[in-house]
């Protein structure tokens, strides 16, 4: 019986110890592979970004697709170092508007989804274009402000604007931006 009981013993804590690995630590690696993360549910996920697929592989076509509904990818930057380093940019038209994306892996789910936090809208939920919708900390995690947002997939992290700037400074989005980057993010296969 006490065989038993340290039996049982063992294959909760090595269950518990696997459950707190993956959730903290998954890395891009097995995300990359198929595995799903974990993490807990957001509460509402307007886009149903939860139900996609998952983002596999490193190269530009992989994470970011040349056709997105009405949207091509016009144009593409690698100078931050790669998708690894600094990320990826891709230009999409569609409609007289561009989407800016922009694309991350990161070492692991948790930093994609620390990630996400980081590039919220601040506390009590306003950003400076208008009212967010954010889930941080869960898989996957997003912000969503009126034409810009940012998700995680795993250890990806996506962020993509259809707004314009003035230098760096996002400029409030006009309703067709908004409605341009709604269109584009029902697309998005990630």
């Amino acid at each position: 019986m006490l065989d038993d009981l340290l039996g049982a013993l063992k294959q909760g804590v090595l269950q518990i110890l696997g459950t707190a690995t993956d959730a903290g630590t998954q890395g891009a690696a097995a995300t990359a592979a198929g595995s799903p993360p974990t993490g807990p549910a957001p509460a509402g996920d307007p886009f149903d970004l939860g139900q996609r697929r998952m983002p596999a592989g490193e190269t530009l076509d992989a994470v970011l697709p040349t056709q997105v509904g009405e949207f091509t990818r016009a144009r593409v930057n690698d100078r931050f170092g790669g998708i690894r380093s600094g990320g990826v940019f891709a230009g999409y038209r569609g409609g007289g508007v561009e989407i800016r994306v922009l694309v991350s892996l990161l070492r692991n789910a948790g930093a994609a989804r620390e990630r996400v936090r980081e590039g919220s809208a601040p506390e009590g939920g306003q950003s400076s274009t208008g009212p967010a919708r954010q889930s941080l900390g869960t898989e996957p995690s997003y912000s969503f402000a009126p034409g810009s947002v940012v998700w995680s997939r795993g250890a990806y992290c996506f962020s993509a604007s259809s707004s314009d700037t003035d230098g760096d400074i996002e400029l409030r989005a006009t309703a067709e931006q908004i409605a341009a980057l709604d269109r584009f993010l029902r697309a998005f296969p990630y």
